[in-house]
């Protein structure tokens, strides 16, 4: 099992351009591990997260970016599962 934990709690865990990037790669990281049969994705704090942190440098990236890396993330974790 791996844990992934946000950790960014004066922002409520909020999602910036560089936490998604890094939270792929150990997803990536992950799938070549076959000791890994489940993760855990969660945060410090009083909350899970808030979501995509605007005030940062996200809003100078597209949408549909961001959304796609939610979706590749999304799909390594249930990979890692098959």
């Amino acid at each position: 099992m791996a844990i992934i934990t946000l950790n960014r709690t004066e922002k409520l865990n909020a999602l910036t351009h560089e936490i998604l990037h890094r939270i792929n790669s150990i997803i990536e990281d992950i799938r070549k591990s076959d000791k890994v049969r489940a993760v855990i994705l969660t945060g410090n704090g009083k909350a899970f997260s808030a979501g995509t942190d605007i005030s940062g440098e996200v809003p100078q990236i597209a949408e549909v970016e961001i959304n796609l890396m939610k979706d590749r993330n999304t799909q390594a974790c249930v990979n890692v599962l098959d």
